[in-house]
């Protein structure tokens, strides 16, 4: 399996339905799912099962990927002794969006010493960088065109 499957569409081409019919499939496979849902509404499907995370408002969504990050951090910690430890889905709908605000949630909050870049995206791109080796994936739909 790949790290991220990412899917591209315009506005109403069924990126949404795609994330959620790839999770939905995942979940019953047996995997755990972090879902960051900008819209607070897109994903509510998910919101109350009881192997899902569903974050709706930027700082939950920061929280969690932080959060995101010890998790890796400690599956990584395991070398290789993942039996037993269940795949870890991650589903960020409107990625663009969500980045976009992540970066400005960060801005109101960091202090003059502190890091520019935002714990919660380093740790994003931890996930994507050496995730599958921890069982962890992400799956997020982005923008048709990059500009």
């Amino acid at each position: 399996m790949n790290r991220a499957i990412l899917v591209c569409s315009g506005t109403g081409g069924g990126s949404t339905t795609i994330l959620r019919t790839l999770t939905a499939q995942f979940l019953h496979q047996g995997a755990h799912a972090l879902v960051l849902d900008h819209t607070r509404i897109a994903h509510l499907w998910a919101k109350d099962l009881p192997t899902v995370t569903h974050r709706g408002n930027v700082a939950g969504i920061h929280d969690a990927l932080v959060g995101l990050g010890s998790e890796l951090e400690r599956r990584i910690a395991l070398d290789g002794d993942l039996d037993g430890v269940p795949r870890l889905m991650v589903v960020i709908d409107r990625a663009d969006a969500t980045l976009r605000q992540l970066a400005r949630y960060r801005e109101t909050f960091r202090q003059k010493d502190d890091p520019k870049r935002s714990p919660a995206i380093a740790a994003l791109e931890a996930v994507l960088y050496e995730g599958r080796a921890a069982r962890i994936h992400v799956i997020y739909a982005g923008p048709a065109t990059v500009s």
